[in-house]
């Protein structure tokens, strides 16, 4: 199966990734959850409702900013392709040019 056909089919998921055991961002997911766990304990029913929805709106911001990052650096790598394949007037001769 293609590259494309994988991501097609849902094979691919680059938003989908596991942190490795003993990681430094696995430790650091692992006590901010433990401070989040004091922290709402602490909360009221209400602070815990807003602190909840509070959460999810930085959630979301973090997807809507991954996403992006992702878009712009798959778009990059795209253009290094095309500007790498293009023939390109320059005043040097290639490599390949330059080997006849």
């Amino acid at each position: 199966m293609t590259i494309l056909e994988n991501l097609w089919f849902g094979n691919i998921a680059p938003a989908d990734r596991k942190l490795k055991r003993g990681s430094e961002a696995k430790k650091l997911l692992e006590a901010a959850i433990a401070n989040e766990n004091i922290f709402t304990a602490e909360l009221s029913t209400e602070g815990q409702r807003a602190y909840i929805e509070y959460s999810k709106l930085i959630s979301r911001i973090s997807e809507i900013s991954e996403c992006d990052a992702f878009g712009k650096g798959f778009r990059l790598g795209a253009r290094l392709m095309l500007e790498t394949l293009s023939e390109e007037n320059t005043q040097m001769p290639t490599i390949i040019d330059g080997m006849g």
